[in-house]
């Protein structure tokens, strides 16, 4: 449903009440990945081997790994990986065509020196 056909459907009352229900018993798409992860968990910890470390259910839940922080020694190395990986521009070849800075702008067609 649309916001604005919400708001033309459902008073602020009858808004509150559903709020209040999603506080009690959550519906929509994370609540039912958690509970797909759940089962799925389950079936593969059934069947793992048991010298394996068990699965958990954010194993099964698309987007929900977190992704383990690049770290890096040198500021310099950390700017180079965020120009690259962000923008996809490599700072050491713009720095070897002799530019001391670099300035990005956006384009029609994304981000260039």
């Amino acid at each position: 449903m649309s916001v604005a056909r919400a708001k033309r459907e459902i008073d602020s009352v009858e808004f509150a009440h559903w709020m209040a229900y999603y506080n009690i018993e959550p519906f929509g798409t994370p609540i039912e990945n958690l509970r797909m992860g759940i089962v799925a968990s389950t079936m593969a910890n059934i069947h793992r081997d048991p010298k394996r470390p068990a699965f958990a259910p954010a194993d099964f839940i698309p987007g929900e790994r977190k992704a383990e922080p690049v770290l890096f020694d040198d500021p310099k190395d950390e700017a180079r990986f965020v120009a690259l990986s962000v923008f996809g521009i490599d700072l050491v070849k713009a720095k070897a065509k002799g530019r001391k800075r670099v300035k990005l702008k956006r384009g029609a067609s994304g981000w260039q020196v």
